[in-house]
This record gives structure tokens, C-alpha cells and sequence, in this order.
């Protein structure tokens, strides 16, 4: 064969061009910020339960922002995790607007990406479409301001934090954290046989700065959805235990309390990671049950983050494109038709009302409603309930078959009739009037070096995101490995089933709301926005326009509870037992105003532990963390803590804080902030050496958390 050969002074330069990869190759910045909901009071995004409202917290939710750039001052991508049932359009057009007041043009919408981790016990409200807010009749300001103000602080912070740092991708497999809950629809793909029914992949991006830990970012596709809609504390699910574990390592560990490590979704449409697929599992309770799954994911991350990976080098490119999806024009070569076809007005199927495997709608819903997964025909009694409520056309009809039509979504509505007799709850009356979900979605290819993540609005079921990946594949070269199916990113427009899956109608495929070619028209949507990516094709000249509904919900607001009168806020009513051992939990009771009105405080208590050398109290553990509780039912909180290995012996307390309103002159609210104390207590640990993970490249600093000698 002959011999590949070049001059001298072509050697140099390809030396000079690989030489600013050679050491740190982008500017890096992380962090995060709180962005958790009204404790008490708030309904919750997931379940589309009216009954499943707050009464607590088990763990805060939180947006961790990675902001990644070239250098200090050119193109940049950031990626921000959050802990949510999803990214609505409200949010994100809100994000996009506050970024652009802050930095300009440098974030904007074709390189912010915004992702959930689809936990079914955060918050709801957010949306400014009537479906997402349709099971409490509620759009909450104040949820949606925390969430929205949340985001744009952690990107701020992210973005001061920059500074030259290195990239690593690694990949592994973990396959005792999930199960695919639809089994015989996926078994209807034509290449089913040819691959497992779980996605076993795990992707990690490794962020570290001088050799340092600094962060990561670990993909990973099984549902939030450990706690069941019988859960009333908010929670981040087993994503956000994997999320507090990892960066507890770090912290007591590595001596790193800034890390920041975010355990986004991929497709997992189908995959649930309740093992016995009956909505429990592997635990026998819920709380094992998540704590188990978000061990077993944050085990995989450490491995992987303690592992030999691939350096990430190149530049960093990204597009967005919004895409029309009730009316998009499919050619051939995606449908594997003979002809044209297109994407349907979006409609929910019966299937839908049923729920899934593991996680069964109500009986007697069911049973009125004839839904049932795998039902293709309609009920006459419910055609005529739904030409009466959503009127879909005979043509929408006709596109979405085999599903049976249940709710019509798309299109302006006349529900005018509706709100002269019914209250329209906190929601201007002129929402349901208006398409119930997006038409108009934001879709994204970011490729950071040789690594790339495709960002979607919707739930890819694991073989809808395999065929995805395989085209970005072919189109770019790049291994399948190291792309990134990012689902539930932008907006939130229920799921994405293949064709075949599609005319099975289960829970997924009645919930793929813009028809049986959704995923062809996806991945001819994708092929070009690669294309545009690769400057092989320009942007779209007659791009869509995503529908803002913002201005229906400017004068929309959630009263403040109003306290009475001055009552004794803060007074133990029942104090704390002396002393408390290891496998004990210390549980406190006491006066406390409406949490809602806490919303801007960083926890409702802090657990701190007297230091022996100077006297003064550390905080050790507050609301977020998953050894503690926090519960309020009728002007009475309880806080439970239970020590764990991290946690030393010693003298502790109970710091409380609360916020309430009054009512003042001339129609005024006057906030006021309240504190005390608990009586001070005994740990005696009996807990063995923390290190548990010997092969930890990064545990230098193993032992900063243990106890020390004062100093003379």
C-alpha cells in the first residue's frame, strides 16, 4: 500500500493547531441554584393528580448550569439540569428573555439548553398551556418565578465561574435501574430482536479544572418516578439522590463543597425504574426504593468519573430550529412510504387516560371511560363527549389512526360558553381558548467538540431514540456512544413512539400527540438541522413561530396567606430527646406559619453541630438534604433528621426559620421573619470509616470531613 507522506513544514502546523488542545481545551464554569416550589399547598407536575398536593420537604430541587466555551469571550453552550416534571415553553421563552436583558446575544436560543429530570414530585404550575395546569386549575407566579429567576442565577453564577478547564467523555452500562414498562409494544419494532429492551447506556461529560474535580454532567435513562402520586413531600426522586450523593462524596471525599453533578434523562419514554413493574421496587418501601435507584446511578457516575475517558477537543457549534409539528410535511426517505406524508393536529388516545404498566390510572376511571392500553376503536358516548369538548375535524381523525381520538389539543378553541358558567381557577379565562399544548417546538443539535446532544421537547421511548442516534450517526461520523439523546428539553410535548409502537396505541403511543410519522418527521427535522450545523445547508427562511401566551398571565396571581395574628412562631412543642445514636432519628415539633410564604428562605431549619474548638455552630444538614424531613399540617411543622456515615459525633441543634404575612394599614402585607432554637443534643456515631470506594483517583483529600485536633 502507499505510504501516507508530508512535508516538514505541514507537520508544524498541524502541531500548532493541536496544541490549544493539549492541556485545557474550553473554558468551564458550573453551579446551581435553587429553584423549589411552594412546600405546602402546590400541586405537583407528573401524575395529573388533583389529591397529590405538598404538604413538605423530603429534598430541594435544583437548576445546576454547566456553561462550556472555547475561550473566555467566543461561542459557548450552556446546559442547564433541572429538578422538574419538565421545561414548558413559559419557562424557557422567560429564560431566553432574562438572559438576553443580562448578557445580550451571548445566550440565546441557539446555545442554552434547558433539560428536566422528569421527577413527579416537584411543584407544578408553570405552564402557560391549560393541559399542564388542567389537574389543579392552577397557574402559580410565584412557582413559576422561583423556577424561572432559579435558572437565570445558575447560569449568572455558571458564567462568572468560567476559567480554563478540561472535558473527558466516558460511557458505561447499568442495568439494574430500569425496565421497560410497555414490553409488548416495543416488541412490535421490526428490529426489536436485534437489541435489549432497556437502555443500559450511561454518558458522562467530566468537568475538572488544574487536575481538580469540578463537575459532571451523567445521562441516564430511567423515569423519576420512584416516589408514587400517594408522595406529598417535594422531591427530586431518585435523580436528585444520585445528584446529593455525588456531590456528599465530593464534599467530605474530595474536599470539593462546590461540585456539581446533574443526572439529566435520554429517552427513557419507556423506561421506568420501578423494577417490579407494579409501581414499586426494587425496595420494599418508596423511600428504598428511590434511594436504591439513585445509589445505583450515582455509583455508575463515580466509576465512570474515576475512569480513563476520551478528552473532548474541538469547536463548539449548535442551531435551533422551531418546527411546526401539527402540520409538518414528511418526505419518503424518513416515512418509508410511497408517497408525502404528514404530522397530525396534537390528540391524546384513550390509552392515554389508562396510564402505564406500572402506574395504573384509578379503576373506576378506567372502567368509565373504556380506556385500556391497546384500544383502537372509539366509545360512541365519548366521540360524542369529545366533538362537544375539543371538536376534532374528520381530517384530524383520519391522520391519527389507529389512535382513537379521547382530546383534541391543537387549534384554537370556543370554550366561551364554558367560562360564563365555571370559574376558570388561577388562569386567565382566555387560556382554554387556546391550543392546549405547543404546535410549535424548539428542536437542538449541540456538537461540543466530538461529543453531541441532541435536545428535544418530548419522552423518547428508548427505540425512538436509538433510530435517532443512529441517523446523527451516520450523518456525522461521530460514535453512537457519544450522543446524547436529551429528551424533555425546551418544552414538554409528551411522548415520542416509533411507528410501530404507534399502532400498538399503549400508554406511549396514545401519547404521541402528533401522529404515527412523529419520529419520522424527527429525524428528518434533526437531518437538518445537522446539515445547517455542518454549514451544508442554511437556516430555515419561513421558520415557525412558537405561540406566547405570556400576556394572558400578567395580572395573574396567587394570593399570600395571610396569618391572623402574631402567634408563637418558632416555639418547640415538643423538644428533642437528650441523646440519639447511630440508626436513630431525632424528630421536632413546632409553631409554624403557611411555608409558602418561606419561599425565598434556603431552608425552613438547619442541623448544626457545635465546633469543639471554637465554640460555634456549623450547619450540617438543612432541607435539601435526604437526612432530613420536613412536614406542615395545620400550624405545626415536624423536622426529622437521621444521621448517616458522614455525620461525626458530637454536641448539635436545630436552627428554625420561617416568614409569614400580616395583614397592615391601608391594605398593606407587612412580611415578618421569624428564628429560634432547640435545645441542644447528643449524637454518639457508630458508624465505620467513610471511605467505601477504594478505587477513588480523586480521594487526595480523603478524611477533610472527619473530626480535628484544635490548633494551639
Amino acid at each position: 500500500m502507499n505510504r501516507l507522506t508530508f512535508p516538514p513544514g505541514s507537520l508544524i502546523l498541524m502541531l500548532l493547531l493541536l496544541t490549544p488542545w493539549a492541556s485545557a481545551s474550553y473554558w468551564v464554569g458550573v453551579s446551581k441554584a435553587d429553584i423549589t416550589g411552594p412546600a405546602v399547598g402546590s400541586g405537583m407536575m407528573g401524575y395529573a393528580d388533583s389529591s397529590q398536593i405538598s404538604a413538605g420537604i423530603n429534598d430541594r430541587q435544583w437548576a445546576r448550569a454547566f456553561v462550556v466555551s472555547q475561550d473566555e469571550k467566543s461561542h459557548r453552550l450552556a446546559i442547564v439540569v433541572i429538578d422538574a416534571g419538565a421545561v414548558f415553553a413559559s419557562v424557557y421563552q422567560a429564560v431566553l428573555t432574562r438572559l438576553e436583558q443580562q448578557f445580550g446575544s451571548l445566550y440565546n436560543r441557539h446555545n442554552v439548553i434547558l433539560t428536566a429530570t422528569h421527577t413527579h414530585s416537584a411543584a407544578a404550575g408553570q405552564s402557560h398551556h391549560f393541559l399542564y395546569n388542567m389537574p389543579h386549575g392552577v397557574f402559580d407566579d410565584r412557582a413559576f418565578e422561583k423556577m424561572v429567576s432559579g435558572i437565570v442565577q445558575a447560569v449568572r453564577m455558571a458564567h462568572e465561574d468560567l476559567a480554563p478547564s478540561e472535558i473527558w467523555m466516558k460511557t458505561g452500562l447499568l442495568d439494574n435501574a430500569s425496565r421497560n414498562r410497555s414490553l409488548s409494544a416495543y416488541e412490535n419494532n421490526v428490529d426489536a430482536s436485534q437489541k435489549d429492551s432497556i437502555d443500559r447506556i450511561v454518558q458522562q461529560l467530566r468537568f475538572t479544572r488544574g487536575g481538580q474535580p469540578l463537575g459532571a454532567i451523567t445521562w441516564f435513562a430511567t423515569h423519576a418516578v420512584s416516589y408514587p402520586g400517594s408522595n406529598h413531600l417535594l422531591s427530586s426522586d431518585n435523580k436528585g439522590y444520585a445528584s446529593w450523593a455525588f456531590e456528599r462524596h465530593a464534599k467530605y471525599n474530595w474536599g470539593v463543597a462546590s461540585f456539581i453533578a446533574a443526572f439529566p434523562q435520554s429517552n427513557a419514554g419507556d423506561m421506568t425504574p420501578n423494577l417490579n413493574l407494579d409501581g414499586t421496587g426494587p425496595g420494599k418501601t418508596p423511600d428504598e426504593s428511590v434511594r436504591e435507584i439513585g445509589q445505583r446511578q450515582f455509583k455508575k457516575a463515580l466509576e465512570l468519573f474515576n475512569a480513563r475517558g476520551r478528552k473532548v477537543f474541538g469547536p463548539i457549534v449548535s442551531v435551533q430550529n422551531w418546527v411546526d409539528f401539527s402540520n409538518y410535511e414528511v418526505r419518503q426517505e424518513y416515512s418509508g412510504q410511497p408517497e408525502l406524508v404528514k404530522t397530525c393536529n396534537p390528540a391524546m388516545g384513550y390509552s392515554f387516560a389508562a396510564g402505564t404498566e406500572d402506574g395504573r390510572s384509578p379503576f373506576l376511571v378506567r372502567l368509565i371511560l373504556g380506556a385500556y392500553e391497546g384500544r383502537k376503536n372509539e366509545q360512541w358516548w365519548i366521540r360524542k363527549i369529545t366533538d362537544f369538548l375539543t371538536s376534532p375535524s374528520e381530517e384530524e381523525l383520519r391522520c391519527q389512526r389507529p389512535k382513537p381520538v379521547m382530546l383534541s389539543l391543537g387549534s384554537e378553541k370556543n370554550f366561551h360558553y364554558f367560562n360564563d358558567v365555571f370559574p376558570s381557577g388561577n388562569m386567565h379565562r382566555e387560556v382554554i381558548n387556546q391550543p392546549w399544548v405547543p404546535e410549535v417546538l424548539p428542536l437542538m443539535l449541540a456538537q461540543l467538540g466530538n461529543f453531541q446532544i441532541a435536545a428535544l421537547p418530548v419522552e423518547p421511548t428508548v427505540m425512538a431514540g436509538r433510530r435517532l442516534r443512529k441517523r446523527l450517526s451516520e450523518l456525522s461520523g461521530i460514535p453512537l456512544r457519544h450522543i446524547v439523546i436529551a429528551g424533555y428539553s425546551n418544552d414538554y410535548a409528551s411522548y415520542l413512539s416509533t411507528a410501530e409502537e404507534f399502532s400498538k396505541q399503549h400508554y406511549e403511543g396514545a401519547s404521541t400527540l402528533y401522529g404515527p410519522w412523529e419520529l419520522s418527521a424527527m429525524l428528518q427535522a434533526f437531518s437538518s438541522l445537522y446539515m445547517q450545523l455542518s454549514k451544508k445547508e442554511p437556516p430555515p427562511v419561513d421558520e415557525a413561530t412558537p405561540l406566547d401566551l405570556s400576556y394572558l398571565y400578567d395580572d395573574v396571581h396567587m394570593e399570600d396567606v395571610l396569618e391572623k395574628y402574631d402567634a408563637l412562631f418558632g416555639k418547640v412543642v415538643t423538644d428533642n430527646q437528650s441523646n440519639i445514636h447511630s440508626g436513630q432519628s431525632l424528630k421536632l415539633r413546632y409553631i409554624a406559619s403557611h411555608p409558602r410564604s418561606g419561599m425565598d428562605l434556603d431552608s425552613f431549619f438547619y442541623v448544626q453541630k457545635k465546633d469543639d474548638c471554637t465554640g460555634l455552630w456549623d450547619t450540617i444538614a438543612t432541607d435539601d438534604d435526604w437526612t432530613t424531613r420536613f412536614k406542615w399540617q395545620a400550624g405545626v411543622a415536624t423536622v426529622e433528621w437521621t444521621p448517616d456515615m458522614y455525620d461525626k459525633e458530637g454536641l448539635y441543634r436545630i436552627l428554625i426559620r420561617g416568614e409569614y404575612y400580616k395583614a397592615g394599614p391601608r391594605g398593606r402585607r407587612l412580611k415578618k421573619r421569624y428564628e429560634s432554637v432547640s435545645g441542644a443534643f447528643y449524637y454518639s456515631a457508630h458508624y465505620p470509616d467513610t471511605d467505601t470506594h477504594s478505587r477513588d483517583s480523586f480521594n487526595t483529600l480523603r478524611g477533610s470531613g472527619t473530626n480535628r485536633s484544635c490548633e494551639k
